[in-house]
């Protein structure tokens, strides 16, 4: 997949547009820009940071139930606590729709996704990124986010 692995990345930006509402695209747009800039300070890959940016809320605004399709005829089996938590499915349904609609077989990517949203134990680099950057994306508001989103280039120079 690597090698020419942006050539669909307009096509990802305008499938991402027709699926969810503008707020969520623009944070979509920020967390796919932060992750370049976080992947490029720690010597990731930019292009798979960026990609799995782009696409990682790629269900978020699905309906429940086409997210519960999804899942279920990707092969996943929700345990107890995933079956009461519909919060949670978009990350799943997401992963899923990443590889079996968009024919993304990259494992990272798809873990990135898959896992945005809780984290896990061992994550990779590219998880972690993508992990960061949505929880810091320019359109967020919380109280300390401007010190959690400062460029990591930026607190470099500070010290």
């Amino acid at each position: 997949m690597h090698g020419d692995i942006m050539k669909d990345f307009d096509y990802y930006i305008e499938l991402i547009k027709s699926r969810i509402s503008e707020h969520r695209f623009i944070h979509s747009v920020n967390v796919a820009k932060k992750a370049r800039e976080l992947a490029e300070f720690y010597c990731g890959d930019a292009d798979k940071a960026e990609i799995a940016g782009i696409l990682h809320d790629v269900t978020k605004e699905t309906p429940f139930e086409e997210q519960l399709k999804i899942m279920s005829e990707g092969g996943i089996i929700l345990d107890n606590v995933e079956k009461s938590s519909k919060k949670l499915w978009h990350p799943i349904s997401g992963s899923v729709f990443v590889r079996d609609n968009l024919k993304i077989y990259d494992n990272d990517i798809i873990n990135a996704v898959r896992f945005h949203t809780t984290g896990r134990a061992g994550m990779s680099l590219l998880e972690k990124i993508i992990f960061v950057a949505d929880f810091t994306g320019d359109e967020r508001n919380y109280n300390g986010v401007e010190i959690m989103s400062e460029s990591p280039t930026e607190v470099w120079r500070k010290q």
